[in-house]
């Protein structure tokens, strides 16, 4: 499917999804083109990437092995590493979110918070740090980068 056009994407995913639905999220997840595939043992990952590749098979879904990885500890997924000891955030998107230059405009609030957004459930009282923020987006409001920012 190209994916230059508008829907493919969201087109893809709902194929995939459908495909998918009857293990998704038991020990499967799915996005768009990516899937994650998720045991307690390597026996019974071997029967459940079995299921997944059948299902893809009868879907006429192929795989490119080199984007493959199997039986894996931690993988990473959508900006976090997964594992057995549960979610880790990517380092490289911290340090990306700390090498932010101070906002110079409600433009530079808004990526900014929308990068910080991503992470929220791994910064303790998110909401609270970035309400000074937010209020800088409010409608006139004049821009005034404070210490509380």
């Amino acid at each position: 499917m190209p994916f230059g056009l508008a829907n493919a994407p969201m087109s893809f995913q709902m194929v995939m999804s459908d495909i998918l639905r009857d293990m998704n999220w038991q020990y499967v997840l799915v996005y768009v083109d990516d899937i994650i595939v998720f045991s307690e043992d390597f026996e019974q990952h071997l029967g459940h990437l079995s299921t997944v590749f059948k299902k893809l098979e009868r879907a006429g879904i192929t795989l490119k092995p080199s984007k493959c990885r199997f039986a894996c500890k931690k993988v990473k997924y959508l900006g976090h590493y997964f594992s057995a000891n549960g979610t880790e955030v990517d380092n490289s998107k911290v340090d990306a979110i700390q090498t932010i230059p101070t906002p110079k405009s409600q433009h530079d609030i808004r990526h900014f918070l929308g990068l910080c957004n991503y992470y929220r459930k791994f910064t303790p009282n998110y909401a609270k740090i970035a309400t000074p923020l937010n209020q800088l987006l409010q409608k006139n409001v004049d821009f005034n980068w404070s210490e509380e920012c």
